[in-house]
């Protein structure tokens, strides 16, 4: 079964019963606001089905089956670059994908949606929200490397997030100017592709070449306790102080699910950091903050498992940017040609 597939499509084709005795998912909503009342009623145990269904997939049955999804893990023998850190979600589970439609004013349903991967129909974490998460520890002092807010313009927010990434990057005992400056950099170099090496003291921004920057991979699904990965749970929001509550389902990863996170790393030397302790630097600011939605309330924590730092990955890089390189003086020779 393609868990995708089902929970966008489906779910709202499903069925229950067999041979004469069918009963399947209606979208039509009547005028009348009693018949469509019924008609709940109607579609209510199709719905728990449909819930029952996906809560029961496996990694076992799925499309593609248990052997192919590792297609996901990108360090094969030909990609032996990348550095993962594996991670294992927590109690309550992770949320991912909320924003996305899934209702149809229904009884039972899943009323919030779900992120999923297009091609194997698995759930992952996007390689941008990966970033996203991983800048927000950052302070966000700017775009430019010469320029620096005044302290007084730093909040004390700022101020946290820059002591505690100067902290695992080992530069607590540096001076505020010298520590702030130095978290600035890194930040701009590792989500801006900043290159330090060339830009000029004053100057403006020198940038890196796409394939020479940092690179934030989807995070895939590489393992699960029982081979399940879905649970379902609710939120019940209280509209009227004098009615009782209308608890509103939505689906979730469940607690002991395993996330292999995958970058392109690449040391710092004008800051002194290798990828090693740029990896470090990662996997504690995704344990301290976690992932996907609602981790104000608990959900997307996750547990540090193991990771993988290949080697040869400067040797590869090097020969990528060769023939990158290599690429474009040949498009350069064909224009002068023709």
């Amino acid at each position: 079964m393609n868990a995708r597939e089902f929970f966008y499509k489906g779910y709202y084709l499903h069925s229950i019963g067999q041979q004469n005795n069918v009963t399947q998912f209606s979208l039509e909503k009547p005028a009348k606001k009693e018949d469509f009342n019924e008609l709940k009623k109607k579609n209510k145990p199709v719905i728990e089905d449909a819930n029952r269904k996906l809560q029961n997939f496996t990694l076992q049955n799925a499309a593609p089956p248990k052997n192919d999804y590792q297609c996901l893990r990108l360090n094969t023998d030909n990609n032996i670059w990348l550095s993962e850190i594996v991670f294992t979600t927590s109690y309550p589970g992770l949320l991912i994908g909320t924003g996305y439609m899934h209702q149809s004013d229904n009884e039972a349903e899943f009323k919030m949606g779900f992120y999923f991967d297009h091609t194997t129909g698995l759930p992952c974490i996007p390689g941008s929200s990966v970033k996203g998460v991983l800048r927000s520890m950052f302070p966000q002092l700017g775009r430019k490397l010469n320029i620096l807010p005044q302290p007084q313009d730093i909040t004390d927010v700022q101020h946290s997030k820059i002591e505690h990434i100067a902290q695992l990057a080992g530069w607590d005992g540096l001076d505020a100017t010298e520590m702030t400056k130095k978290v600035h950099c890194l930040e701009l170099a590792i989500f801006e592709g900043a290159d330090l090496d060339k830009t000029p003291e004053g100057g403006e921004n020198e940038y890196k070449k796409i394939y020479n920057r940092f690179i934030f991979y989807n995070a895939y699904i590489s393992g699960a306790k029982g081979n399940k990965i879905f649970e379902t749970d609710s939120i019940a929001p209280h509209p009227d102080p004098l009615k009782n509550p209308i608890p509103l389902n939505f689906l979730k990863i469940r607690a002991s699910v395993k996330f292999n996170f995958q970058f392109l790393l690449q040391d710092i030397k004008p800051l002194g950091l290798s990828r090693t302790t740029i990896m470090e630097i990662f996997k504690a600011l995704l344990e301290y903050t976690g992932a996907g939605a609602k981790t104000n309330v608990g959900y997307g924590q996750l547990k540090y498992e193991t990771h993988i730092m290949p080697p040869g990955e400067e040797s590869f890089v090097s020969e990528l940017s060769k023939a990158f390189d290599l690429l474009h003086t040949l498009k350069l020779k064909k224009r002068k040609t023709n």
